[in-house]
């Protein structure tokens, strides 16, 4: 169970993000035009990102819980700090700051496998923890497919001191490693589109 809430509550980097402000790829990703291939083959996946967004350098981790410190309850931030202990593989934004995204590696699941109780344990900590924990409400929860990875895409609204955003943060699973892929945007209606976009070319590849 301690590993599904860890997996789950990852995506509070992505929440907590906003709030504060190599090799030959080993697999081929179909880039859209107007789009940059990102190589983060090191960690276990490839993505294509929207040419005007930035990717950001150094370690943002700090940062991250200082701000959280004031926006979370306790055991929320007990749960954020156990999901900083990995680094996110990416994190990347428009130019003027809006939307952003970024990508945070989990262990793959006990055994290497999901099943459909799994999955419906995690949908329904998704469901009931995030909105109780982060006053985010929930807009759907649906299963999605990539490339061939099966996941579960969660969207929902969280109010910020800038206003309110919309999330939608994917749990891609395979046998070796879970990804949390966690989109904000503060104009959602503009910014649909683009995340399903980046989503469509986002591929596990193998060490």
């Amino acid at each position: 169970m301690m590993m599904w809430r860890v997996l789950a509550f990852s995506g509070l980097l992505g929440l907590i993000a906003v709030a504060c402000g190599g090799s030959e790829p080993a697999a081929s990703v179909g880039v859209p035009e107007g789009y940059e291939l990102y190589d983060g083959s090191a960690d276990g996946f490839l993505i294509a990102l929207p040419s005007a967004w930035v990717v950001a350098e150094g370690d943002v981790a700090p940062f991250i819980a200082e701000a959280a410190e004031a926006i979370l309850e306790p055991e929320a931030l007990e749960i954020l700090r156990d999901s900083l202990a990995t680094e996110p593989a990416l994190f990347a934004l428009d130019a003027t700051g809006n939307p952003n995204v970024n990508v945070l590696l989990q262990p793959g699941p006990p055994g290497g496998y999901m099943d459909a109780g799994r999955w419906e344990e995690l949908e329904a900590i998704l469901r009931t923890g995030l909105s109780e924990l982060l006053g985010a409400t929930v807009l759907s929860v649906d299963r999605v497919d990539y490339n061939g990875t099966e996941g579960l895409l969660l969207r929902s609204e969280v109010a910020f001191p800038a206003g309110l955003a919309e999330q939608h943060q994917y749990y891609m699973v395979t046998e070796d490693a879970s990804f949390v892929i966690t989109f904000t945007s503060f104009d959602p209606a503009a910014d649909r589109e683009t995340f399903a976009a980046v989503m469509e070319t986002f591929t596990p590849v193998a060490d």
